[in-house]
């Protein structure tokens, strides 16, 4: 039995289960950011629209800027107090 130096083409290397790893999280983070848009009850609808194109369109950037924008936190405080002031 003669073992060839070549590599098994069926096999994948490391760096092509990197690279899948990486396009996995960078698709869940997109997919995540999308849903907590689409679910933000605070923010206006052209601000969840601009935010929805951002994250379609740009997916790394548009989702880092969701997640550390201020619309989720004025979002966050407009429920908070309209729970507060009412009866």
């Amino acid at each position: 039995m003669v073992i060839s130096d070549e590599a098994n083409p069926l096999l994948p290397m490391a760096y092509d289960i990197a690279w899948s790893g990486v396009l996995l999280a960078l698709a869940a983070i997109g997919v995540v950011a999308l849903v907590s848009v689409a679910r933000a009850r605070g923010v206006d609808r052209e601000r969840r629209m601009l935010w929805t194109l951002a994250v379609v369109l740009l997916p790394v950037l548009g989702a880092i800027g969701w997640f550390s924008s201020d619309t989720r936190r004025e979002a966050r405080a407009r429920r908070r107090d309209a729970r507060i002031s009412s009866p």
